[in-house]
């Protein structure tokens, strides 16, 4: 039986990563778009280059990138340019899109 322990982070305490992600105190609305932007950019990245069987290095030649730049980019701790994401998705078939949110 896993003993779940509560996590203290800046005096709150949260059970669960829903506590967490839910708790207006710990993330702002625009730092959690930001987690949410990315792990749906660099996850979608990702499953295109292993849909269409390409290694880094070979999603790097078509995007006239180094392997290097196309393993930092499927980090989701990197902060990478506009052009820089265009040069590795469109040799892909994807675009990057603003959409609307809810308010």
């Amino acid at each position: 039986m896993v003993n779940k322990m509560p996590k203290v982070v800046n005096g709150h305490t949260f059970e669960t990563f829903d506590d967490t992600w839910n708790d207006p105190n710990f993330l702002t609305p625009e730092e959690k778009a930001l987690i949410d932007l990315k792990v749906e950019i660099f996850g979608a990245l990702l499953e295109a280059r292993e849909k269409e069987g390409l290694t880094q290095a070979q999603l790097a030649e078509k995007a006239h990138m180094t392997q290097p730049e196309i393993a930092r980019l499927e980090k989701p701790n990197s902060n990478p340019k506009i052009d820089t994401l265009l040069r590795a998705t469109v040799p892909l078939g994807y675009k990057l899109k603003l959409e609307r949110i809810s308010r």
